[in-house]
């Protein structure tokens, strides 16, 4: 792709359930949890995400999604389109996620595509949105 600043905005929407079944490990008064979840992408950015989640929550593995604060790291990928150009790449994320799924996440993206973008929203609204520049 080009190299040319622009600005990038739209949602992130998930494809599905995780693409496999979560695992659950009990860290102290804590629970990490393992997951892959593919995302519809619109807006600039068209295209998928596959996004390999590594969850912290603030409490118990047998607590039902949204109880607790969550803490956020993952890696991943991003393949379609950005302005009718293909391109794709490598991500990484964080993010802090509140009791209740209000999302504040930073996503960097390297390849094709390169740039940083926000991530904001709500679980319970079945989307988030994305805010940032691209390269």
């Amino acid at each position: 792709m080009p190299n040319r600043a622009r600005s990038a905005s739209g949602t992130l929407v998930p494809a599905g359930p995780p693409m496999g079944a979560p695992v659950r490990v009990a860290a102290g008064r804590g629970c990490v949890i393992d997951l892959v979840q593919a995302y519809s992408v619109a807006g600039t950015l068209v295209g998928r995400l596959e996004v390999d989640f590594r969850i912290l929550t603030a409490g118990p593995c047998d607590s039902p999604p949204g109880t607790h604060d969550e803490d956020w790291i993952a890696h991943g990928t991003f393949s379609g389109t950005v302005d009718g150009e293909r391109g794709s790449a490598n991500l990484s994320y964080t993010a802090h996620v509140t009791a209740g799924g209000e999302v504040d996440g930073r996503m960097i993206l390297a390849g094709d595509v390169e740039g940083e973008l926000r991530i904001r929203g709500n679980f319970a609204d079945g989307q988030l949105s994305y805010e940032g520049g691209l390269e």
